[in-house]
């Protein structure tokens, strides 16, 4: 069950399980001791393998481990362009327990912390202090790296034992992320608290996710200046200045991007959500998965759309999504001129490192000029396809769109 970017899809990735989803009445048709092969770079699953098909897969793994394995030489070197542009490359979690092996993969912090897993995995609302214990041992594993802690987003195919808002019709377009946090004040300002109390101990970043407009981060950041007020009070130390940022992941949220700026320090866009939003496909349906493209017209325009709003804000833009992690996204990406970071799960990151290590901003901006001017998603994904394995032969051998 479930789509590519779906609970449990990111969760495998995170791991750095290969894995398939969505292959209906699998299990009907193996039996325990089967030998299977899971081609997670392909998406193929091969019950009882032939000798010959065996022997295939183990050298394609070897060989696949032996390019992973030369990625991670001068892995600790920045993401820089041939010239000179340099884009931060992080990671994201879901857990302060995968924070020890960032640097393994080259990390510069972490650019989104998924706060809801620890509501998740708890019998009850997690305390103040509980989430303070969290948020600062995670502050303080990664400084002087920055970490950006995502405020709960609840909802969908993440919901909770002890909340009783999992049977609404449709939890995508329900009472989910901000949305949850401003309908229960309460609840949020005991995460701000411990967000804030952590930030004494190193670089932390708030970060507001479900965004449709200007009005709730306002609304957001009334709540976050009262429980300030409160900390002030009663003297509790915290980083006064910390920077405040929206996910960009609703059609709203991009149209009215250019307001939105205004109320924040920094956007990072959500495209799992985004792409689900804009194209009107359900990222856990399997059965629509093939319409979930990320390459079609209107997701790049968008892109675009908030990069150039950025640009006149004067404000750091930055990806958070799968497509942040893509290494077929990531020269149009640079193209877009005012690329902050990506954030992303922590074994994409030598590859996307790769890319950036080997391209210039000149070629980047007339391939995402090339790439707008396409008006069909099979355009573009052959087009992508083809010029990336161009300019990168050893890079994109396989994994075709």
């Amino acid at each position: 069950m479930g789509g590519k970017t779906s609970h449990v899809g990111i969760f495998a990735s995170a791991l750095g399980i290969p894995s398939v989803v969505g292959i209906k009445s699998l299990t009907t048709k193996i039996n325990t001791g089967d030998q299977i092969i899971i081609d997670g770079i392909n998406g193929h699953v091969i019950t009882n393998p032939t000798k010959k098909t065996l022997e295939h897969y183990k050298a394609k793994q070897l060989e696949h481990k032996q390019y992973e394995r030369k990625l991670l030489i001068n892995i600790e070197k920045p993401a820089i362009t041939l010239d000179n542009f340099r884009v931060r490359l992080m990671a994201n979690i879901e857990s302060i327990h995968e924070i020890k092996g960032l640097k393994k993969f080259g990390a510069e912090g972490v650019g989104l912390y998924r706060t809801e897993f620890l509501y998740l995995s708890s019998p009850s609302f997690p305390s103040e202090i509980d989430l303070f214990k969290n948020f600062k041992k995670a502050a303080q594993e990664i400084t002087p790296q920055p970490i950006i802690i995502r405020t709960l987003d609840i909802g969908m195919d993440k919901q909770p034992a002890f909340l009783k808002s999992n049977d609404e019709d449709n939890p995508a377009l329900g009472l989910r992320g901000i949305r949850m946090s401003l309908a229960n004040p309460e609840l949020f300002s005991t995460q701000l608290r411990a967000i804030l109390r952590a930030s004494f101990y190193g670089n932390v970043k708030i970060m507001y996710p479900m965004i449709s407009d200007a009005q709730e981060v306002i609304q957001a950041n009334s709540i976050l200046e009262k429980v300030k007020d409160e900390m002030r009070e009663k003297q509790i130390p915290f980083s006064d200045d910390i920077e405040i940022g929206a996910v960009i992941e609703t059609p709203s949220a991009v149209i009215c991007s250019d307001q939105i700026l205004k109320e924040v320090d920094f956007i990072s866009i959500g495209t799992n959500d985004l792409i689900q939003y804009i194209l009107a496909v359900d990222r856990m349906n399997e059965q629509v998965a093939h319409l979930y493209q990320p390459y079609n017209p209107a997701i790049l325009i968008a892109l675009k759309h908030v990069f150039d709003n950025a640009v006149v804000a004067g404000k750091k833009v930055s990806i958070c999504g799968e497509l942040g992690g893509d290494p077929l996204a990531t020269l149009f990406l640079l193209g877009l001129s005012n690329l902050d970071s990506l954030s992303m799960d922590p074994h994409s990151i030598p590859h996307v490192k790769k890319i950036i290590c080997q391209s210039d901003m000149n070629d980047a901006r007339k391939f995402a000029k090339q790439l707008l001017n396409l008006n069909r998603t099979t355009e573009i994904n052959c087009f992508l396809n083809d010029e990336m394995r161009k300019r990168y032969p050893l890079d994109f051998q396989q994994n075709p769109i």
